[in-house]
């Protein structure tokens, strides 16, 4: 028996939990995309009543004249590299990220900004996350990990904390996969800049709550001044994602309205 990340582990003896939650095996196990535009987590693209092919989370079309368009999208996102897993199930990074959310639910003394740094230093696909500020610590982290696999978030910024856009902005050469949108508060858009904290790490784990990507507030929620919660539930690790990262990552995207795919010019139309 697997229980919800929402059950109380409380009452169980030495308040186990599972590793990672094994019903969402299945769900990995197919292969999973990002949509172009808003970087959704999909497992497959949806056709409207026009029988056109679109995201979803964000509603662009993807637009190819073919008697195949789902061979030809397919190629599309392969050779745009939007397959993040490709039908690969690696259990032992699994386990590893189920290890570090089991740690974190039932040992008190672990502490909590421990279990985020192990769980970003073991990603293998991307980092994407949203956060009212954040700390140079964590933007350390962040561009170290970028090195490696793809890192994008969307940091809101209040009138005191602009001094962090030239360290979010200027120096992206330093690393090229890390992919920081700013929003800055003014007294005209206070009411739309965005206030969610959410970390995705390989659309397998999330960390969720109260707590902005600073080490301030990580460090609060040690003393339960702060709430993080760590999420292992594949759909809700999507859901959050999508909802949450990926409907404000698509206000920044340059595409429009439809993605118009050439079938000429893609690289391998075998794939």
């Amino acid at each position: 028996m697997f229980l919800p990340n929402s059950y109380d582990y409380s009452n169980l003896p030495n308040r186990k939990t599972p590793d990672l939650d094994l019903r969402s095996f299945s769900q990995f196990d197919t292969r999973l995309a990002h949509c172009q535009k808003c970087l959704a987590i999909q497992p497959n693209l949806q056709r409207n009543q026009q029988k056109q092919i679109f995201c979803p989370t964000c509603g662009i079309q993807y637009i190819v004249n073919s008697p195949e368009p789902a061979k030809v999208i397919q190629t599309y996102f392969r050779d745009k590299n939007l397959y993040f897993n490709d039908n690969n199930l690696d259990i032992e990074h699994l386990k590893q990220l189920g290890a570090i959310a089991q740690r974190l639910n039932t040992d008190p003394d672990y502490p909590l900004m421990a279990g985020l740094l192990k769980a970003m230093s073991l990603a293998k696909k991307f980092i994407h996350f949203t956060s009212l500020g954040i700390s140079h610590q964590f933007l350390g982290a962040l561009k170290l990990t970028s090195q490696q696999i793809p890192v994008k978030g969307i940091v809101s910024l209040t009138s005191s904390q602009t001094y962090l856009l030239p360290e979010l902005s200027n120096y992206t050469h330093e690393s090229p996969k890390l992919e920081i949108k700013p929003m800055c508060e003014t007294i005209f858009n206070w009411d739309i800049i965005p206030h969610q904290k959410l970390i995705v790490i390989d659309g397998l784990i999330a960390f969720k709550g109260s707590a902005n990507l600073t080490v301030t507030a990580w460090r609060k929620a040690e003393r339960n001044l702060e709430e993080i919660e760590v999420i292992t539930n594949m759909d809700e690790v999507i859901y959050l994602h999508n909802r949450y990262f990926s409907t404000v990552w698509a206000d920044f995207s340059s595409d429009g309205k439809a993605i118009m795919i050439d079938y000429d010019n893609l690289e391998d139309m075998a794939a």
